[in-house]
């Protein structure tokens, strides 16, 4: 890490300090990774972003640690593409990890979901609350997700019957 001074005395733009730190990070940095993709997002540096990423979840797949620092940036990425209006790229994204990971692969499809649902897709998006509530039953977002893209189609009476198992899977 380099001491705050450092990049004073060389006045140097965000792009060559995003440069020159990606540079020094390793294959294997996961943490480091997010933590440089983070600053970039900050200083609107969003292509740089996602290509930290990117690499943070390289190196968590190359780790075999596709938990904690993996879906952290995982999440991050795709909300980030999503706030940037790549709906796109964002339901690339959640689709590759769905084939990545066994872990949340229930929130992935549910994020597949909502891409598709601001896209004006809201079929393919039940399909995907579907998919997600049949791989985690429990998951109440893609639950609710699925009963509000059912109304939005005209299927009231299937949106309700989803909801009404809410109760069995919601701990008071």
């Amino acid at each position: 890490e380099y001491p705050a001074d450092y990049w004073m005395d060389r006045a140097w733009t965000n792009d060559e300090r995003w440069k020159k730190k990606s540079e020094k990070l390793g294959p294997r940095d996961v943490e480091k990774h997010a933590k440089l993709a983070r600053w970039a997002a900050e200083k609107g540096m969003f292509p740089e972003a996602k290509e930290s990423y990117r690499g943070a979840i390289a190196a968590a797949i190359k780790r075999m640690d596709l938990k904690g620092d993996f879906l952290v940036a995982a999440r991050e990425l795709s909300d980030l593409m999503v706030s940037r209006g790549d709906l796109d790229g964002a339901l690339a994204l959640n689709l590759e990890l769905t084939a990545v990971t066994q872990f949340d692969k229930a929130e992935f499809m549910s994020r597949c979901g909502d891409c598709l649902r601001a896209m004006g897709v809201t079929e393919g998006a039940a399909e995907y609350y579907r998919l997600a509530t049949n791989e985690s039953p429990r998951n109440v977002r893609s639950r609710v997700a699925l009963g509000r893209a059912l109304y939005e189609l005209g299927r009231d009476d299937d949106a309700r019957a989803i909801l009404a198992q809410l109760p069995n899977f919601v701990v008071a």
